[in-house]
């Protein structure tokens, strides 16, 4: 069934990943969504 909004799945996790994005949703790893959000660069 088809959601009604975006949908965003911020992980590292590639079955996470894999599974959600077979859901329909948007995925963006975890380490690219911090240093967009404005996170200094360091090991996570």
């Amino acid at each position: 069934m088809p959601v009604p909004r975006p949908v965003l799945v911020v992980t590292s996790d590639r079955e996470v990943a894999d599974d959600a994005r077979a859901l329909g949703a948007n995925v963006v790893p975890s380490r690219a969504f911090l240093l967009a959000a404005g996170a200094e660069a360091q090991r996570w």
